[in-house]
């Protein structure tokens, strides 16, 4: 109740700041010397010929930032907001300071605007954290045109199996435009099954950190794939378009295999490498496609830019892109087409099968990859103590890069570090000591053990490579 409190003031401050800006402006003659005065909304701009921008920076101190645009009467905007790391608000409203709608970081409002003017859209932190991070798409189209429906990156949530236990359940809530993704560690040869029971559709994709495609169904149908080899498997849940939120329980069972199949297995597919011509931002590539030879293309992307992959002729057949990452970026059938924003630079994988039983056929694929979206520049680290609840030995930590920690530990005592990504940039933690004698580090694919030489304080510094933008990230310390 009191966070609701809080965002209903800041939304009726945010009704009323076109106005206020308007008076500070016209007394800025008369201010007094050393008075500060509110900082004007950032404009934004689109591309030529773009109906869509993507924005992104971070709130500090608790502090709102503003934005303002022009639009027309009858066009519908869409505000799509992404989480990052610490949940936030966007709300929209006209010149005249009145409401249109808000939007809750991993949600979207969409709305037709009644007037010709400017619009402001104003984002207030729904945390107490000194830094949150915020990313959202902003879409303006005419009333001919479809309202797009921009899909909000997925947090990717780790599975964690109790000491041995071969079955893990989850419980969560998938809505259009909202899908949810889970990762969790299994080894080469073990079978994964995964059943759930929902009260709405969604589409369920399994794959491997590798890129590959283990397997995909409906809700409340099981799927049951083998793993071919050691690696993080990511579950990916995704709603159709106009559905309802709906409820579900997942329960993921990780068992050793049985006897090896006497079936000739499927074939791993050649994997052909697209580029595209100096200064295209297409290629059109011809495939071919059936039950025992699938195929397989990768091309390298930046962080940001927005791919569309369309499919022509042929059929039946699904497309799956994935990131190199793991990651899980949209599925198509034979005559569609996959559209998504890139989360990050790396190489992305487009394979497609073809179903049981189905003939063979040929394909026409279209690649277009536009447009690069501005990173926010990092803010400089803080630095948290992180404490043990009584009788504890571990301890889990939730952030954004750049982030430092501190505890205390000691002498003879093991550290065990492990660091998981949730989103945006790679991470990786640095285990220093009080003098700063580096001890070792950890990443979402390692993590790090050692003894402790001495009794003092420990500090573990989280960052993302220098350019590669902020990253969302769970940190658990073990100490015993």
């Amino acid at each position: 109740m009191v966070a609701s409190l809080c965002f209903v003031r800041r939304l009726a401050t945010a009704r009323l700041l076109p106005v206020l800006l308007c008076l500070i402006l016209g007394m800025g003659a008369i201010a007094p010397a050393g008075v500060v005065l509110a900082q004007a909304p950032e404009r934004i701009f689109f591309p030529p010929g773009a109906t869509s921008v993507n924005v992104g920076g971070a709130l500090e101190n608790g502090d709102a930032k503003s934005y303002v645009l022009r639009a027309l009467a009858g066009q519908t905007m869409t505000v799509g907001a992404a989480y990052v790391a610490y949940p936030y608000q966007i709300s929209v409203s006209d010149a005249n300071g009145a409401l249109l709608g808000a939007a809750n970081a991993g949600a979207s409002w969409t709305g037709v605007l009644p007037t010709n003017g400017d619009y402001y859209l104003t984002i207030e932190p729904g945390t107490d954290s000194a830094s949150v991070f915020y990313n959202f798409v902003l879409s303006i189209v005419s009333s001919a045109q479809p309202t797009p429906q921009p899909t909000v990156a997925p947090n990717i949530e780790r599975i964690y199996f109790a000491p041995g236990a071969t079955t893990a359940t989850i419980y969560g809530s998938v809505a259009a435009g909202a899908p949810r993704q889970y990762v969790l560690r299994a080894l080469a040869g073990q079978n994964m099954t995964v059943q759930t029971n929902s009260s709405g559709p969604f589409r369920l994709t399994l794959s491997g950190a590798d890129g590959s495609v283990l397997g995909y169904t409906d809700a409340n149908q099981p799927l049951t794939a083998p793993l071919p080899r050691t690696q993080d498997c990511y579950i990916y849940l995704q709603a159709p378009a106009g559905s309802s939120r709906a409820n579900y329980t997942l329960q993921v069972t990780v068992a050793n295999g049985g006897p090896a199949p006497t079936a000739t297995p499927l074939p791993r597919p050649q994997t052909q490498r697209i580029t595209f011509a100096p200064g295209a931002i297409s290629a059109t590539v011809d495939g071919y496609v059936n039950v025992t030879r699938p195929a397989s293309y990768v091309l390298r992307a930046l962080a940001g830019q927005d791919m569309t992959v369309q499919f022509y002729g042929g059929g039946p057949y699904r497309a799956t892109l994935t990131g190199a990452d793991g990651s899980f970026l949209g599925a198509a059938n034979s005559g569609a087409a996959i559209n998504t924003r890139l989360p990050r630079t790396q190489d992305y994988y487009i394979t497609v099968n073809a179903p049981a039983d189905a003939p063979a056929s040929n394909f026409t694929m279209v690649i277009t990859v536009v447009g690069a979206a501005q990173r926010p520049t990092p803010p400089a680290p803080t630095t948290e103590r992180i404490t043990f609840a009584r009788g504890e030995v571990s301890a889990i930590v939730y952030g954004a890069t750049p982030q430092n920690y501190v505890l205390k530990a000691l002498r003879g005592q093991t550290m065990y570090v492990e660091l998981f990504t949730n989103s945006g940039a790679p991470a990786q933690v640095r285990i220093v000591s009080a003098n700063d004698q580096p001890l070792g580090s950890a990443s979402q694919s390692a993590a790090w053990s050692g003894t402790l030489p001495a009794t003092q304080d420990y500090y573990l510094r989280v960052a993302s490579p220098a350019g590669a933008g902020s990253a969302s990230f769970t940190l658990r310390v073990t100490i015993y």
